[in-house]
Parts: C-alpha cells; sequence; structure tokens
C-alpha cells in the first residue's frame, strides 16, 4: 500500500515538474 503511495507521489510530481517546464516552452 505505501509503495502505491509513494508511486502515485513520484507521478505527480513528475507531472507538475512536467507541466511547469513545459508551459514556458510551448
Amino acid at each position: 500500500m505505501a509503495i502505491l503511495f509513494q508511486l502515485a507521489l513520484a507521478a505527480l510530481v513528475l507531472l507538475s515538474l512536467v507541466m511547469v517546464i513545459g508551459v514556458p516552452v510551448a
């Protein structure tokens, strides 16, 4: 259960980073 939570948290962080980096480029 904790592993799934960590994976979901990491996915959200990566997604937020992609959005923050991708928006100015686009």
